[in-house]
């Protein structure tokens, strides 16, 4: 865990002095993305939204919100994840291309809020540590549409129940701004 916190903070470093480390040609930094699927543990409805800056070629850091819903449990997780994008474009084939390959890790709280009928209400606030992969496909330079999951622990301790959980975002759309 020591290595990955080392990770995002150099990250979040490298966000601060990202003016200075983007490429001038590069007319399109910031991107925002939205994607739907399902979490497990707990099982529900999954919604995220994100909004990331690349400081680097191919590295981009943001905030990344990820809102599981089922009939008994809420999970609502914001963190700051790094995204490391796979370049395949030089490969001669037209399909690989277009398709971005990455990797993402993060860290940031975990909110669980758990009903149990007959019962009091669970409820805590957790650290949360995250990371995952996934594709893009590039549609055009501007949008894409892609797939991913992303594995969530809490090592502090369990909140309101949970100590991992994880998510499959079936569909994910990209704007690049």
């Amino acid at each position: 865990m020591h290595k990955l916190t080392t990770s995002i903070l150099l990250a979040c470093a490298l966000a601060l002095a990202a003016p200075a480390l983007a490429d001038p040609a590069d007319d399109r930094p910031w991107s925002g993305h939205l994607g739907t699927g399902f979490g497990l543990s707990p099982d529900g409805f999954l919604l995220t939204a994100g909004l990331e800056y690349e400081v680097v070629d191919q590295l981009g850091v943001g905030p990344l919100l990820q809102l599981v819903l089922d009939d008994d449990t809420v999970v609502v997780a914001p963190t700051l994840n790094a995204r490391y994008r796979i370049d395949l474009s030089d490969s001669g084939n037209d399909f690989l291309r277009d398709l971005e390959p990455y990797v993402q890790a993060g860290m940031g709280l975990a909110y669980v809020d758990r009903e149990r009928r007959g019962r009091s209400d669970r409820e805590d606030t957790e650290f949360l540590v995250n990371g995952g992969f996934g594709f893009e496909y590039n549609l055009s330079d501007r949008f894409a549409i892609g797939n991913g999951v992303m594995f969530n622990g809490m090592p502090a301790d369990d909140a309101a129940g949970e100590d991992f959980f994880f998510t499959w975002q079936l569909v994910t759309a990209r704007l690049r701004f």
